[in-house]
């Protein structure tokens, strides 16, 4: 991740040397549940069970950095340096097999659609 200023540097040491309180903690605990159905913690798990070659795990990075750290030239610029076997073309026709093994929860099928609609527009 890339911070654009010189202020959000200073921000993020300051922050490193102060206490994480009770506060902080129900904060993330918060955002962590509201983002949990749709956030890929990159385990690997789905990608045995994927019958294609798919970059799930990347693909989901790829599509983080589209859309939550707005660095969509990056994203689409990654997913496009995959491999056209790497790519989520496949997922379309398949019977996601891959969201069986998610121990997240996560719609990988409907994800990795969105991701390769979104990266190749």
């Amino acid at each position: 991740m890339r911070m654009p200023t010189f202020e959000e540097v200073d921000n993020c040491i300051t922050a490193l040397n102060e206490s994480f309180g009770y506060n902080d903690k129900k904060m993330l605990h918060k955002y962590a549940s509201a983002i949990e159905p749709y956030s890929c913690r990159w385990c690997g798990e789905c990608t045995d069970a994927c019958a294609h070659t798919v970059a799930i795990p990347q693909i989901q990075r790829y599509m983080m950095y589209h859309t939550n750290f707005r660095h969509k030239q990056a994203a689409v610029f990654h997913y496009g340096e995959l491999l056209p076997e790497q790519q989520a073309l496949p997922c379309a026709g398949c019977s996601a097999p891959c969201e069986d093994r998610c121990p997240n929860n996560i719609p990988v099928k409907q994800t990795l659609i969105q991701a390769h609609n979104t990266l190749t527009a």
